[in-house]
Order: C-alpha cells, then structure tokens, then sequence
C-alpha cells in the first residue's frame, strides 16, 4: 500500500481535479477495451502456455457462474500482482491514464460475476444493479448476447467498446470463435463466415456513436494539456 500511494504521488504530480476526471474516465474506456481483448483472444486463440486459461474461459460458457465460485477479493487479487507490478514502472513514465486503465481493470472479474448473478436471478446488490442499468458496470441484456453467438459482446468490464472491437476485428480480418454453439469443438471463425452467422457488419459510424463520449473527452483533455503547456 505504501509502493502504490508513493507512485500516485509520483504519477500525479501536477494534475488538478479537472483533469482527473479526464484522466479516470478515458482509463476507464480503455479498461474495458482491454479486458474486451483479453477475453476475445482467450476465447479464440490457442497457446499451450495459457492452456488453463483457454480452457477456463471457453468452460464459462458451459458454466456462465463459474465467476461466482471465486470472492470479490480473489477477483480483485487475480490480477492485482500485474497491476502493481506494471504501476511501480509506471514511475518512469508517469502516465496516469495507464495507471488508472491498469486499477479499474481489476474489477472486471467482479463486474463480469454479478452480470451472470442477476442473470440467473441470484442476489445482487441494488447499488450494483443501479450501475448495470445505468451501464456503468457491465449490464446482462448486453453479455447474453455473447452466451448466445459467442461472436460479439466481449466487454466483461463494461459494454462500452464492443462495437469498437468488433469492428476491428472485421476490419483486420481477424478470427473469432465458436465453441459451444460449436458441439463443444473449438472452431475459429474469419471474416466472412463470421458475418454470415451474425447477418450483419460493424461499420465505422456505429462506431463514432459508440465512442463519442471518449472522443469528447479525449479532445477536452488534449485541449486542456495544450493551454496547460502555453501558460508554463
């Protein structure tokens, strides 16, 4: 606790109250873009160094509460070694948009955990259930849709940058796969399959819709760090 209020001090020296709000809310779009990308890679890719992990994640969907044989703590804890390891170099680059990307990526077990709890109609904390529906926190109408095709929805943290990724993913031609809507068998699907299933194609103004607010506040921040610099 000490090494993480020491680096917060170290990575937020001079910044004021306006710009941490900048700061914590592109983190958080690019949280949930990250963890979008690590469950689509999981779930698509196979390395025999991430076996455990391949097979946990494609077991989820046999499983979709398997979130919930581990607490919030451990959760937090899985991930919590990378957090803090990758904050303390963050002391040479001083980026708080990383650092804050790397804390609030932690909870997206935890967001992902009670989307499946109210899903399946387990107890769920109504503050929790304020977030989902207000899409704070990963919302289920938004992640069913991933149970369901196992090709699109890949937000576990939020569903704030599913188009995004999507889109991406159409765009480079990469793969996704489908395992059991698949009989169980791992199946990497590419473009052109991929869209068959799915009847449709991300196009670049879904995608501006989607973002818009990162957008916003990305121009407002630059903005802001422009007319810091003029000053000085």
């Amino acid at each position: 606790m000490y090494l993480m209020r020491m680096n917060f001090r170290n990575v937020h020296e001079n910044t004021d109250f306006f710009d941490m709000v900048h700061i914590v809310l592109i983190a958080y779009y690019a949280a949930g873009f990250g963890t979008a990308v690590i469950h689509w890679f999981l779930d698509t890719y196979d390395f025999k160094r991430l076996k455990v992990q391949h097979t946990w994640f494609r077991g989820h969907h046999e499983n979709p509460l398997s979130t919930d044989i581990n607490s919030n703590l451990e959760h937090l804890t899985s991930s919590f070694i990378i957090f803090l390891s990758v904050s303390l170099a963050n002391r040479y680059v001083k980026s708080p948009i990383l650092y804050w990307g790397l804390f609030i990526s932690n909870f997206a077990q935890i967001s992902h955990k009670y989307c499946h709890r109210r899903n399946h109609d387990l107890k769920v904390p109504r503050f929790i259930q304020y977030l989902q529906d207000k899409k704070i926190m990963l919302h289920p109408d938004e992640h069913r849709i991933h149970h369901q095709n196992e090709l699109e929805h890949y937000c576990i943290l939020h569903s704030k940058c599913d188009i995004l990724l999507e889109y991406m993913i159409q765009f480079i031609n990469y793969g996704s796969s489908v395992y059991l809507t698949n009989g169980k068998t791992h199946r990497v699907l590419h473009r052109d399959e991929r869209e068959q299933r799915l009847g449709k194609r991300r196009s670049l103004k879904e995608v501006s819709r989607e973002q818009r607010v990162l957008l916003a506040t990305c121009l407002s921040y630059g903005v802001r760090k422009m007319k810091s610099h003029k000053t000085k």
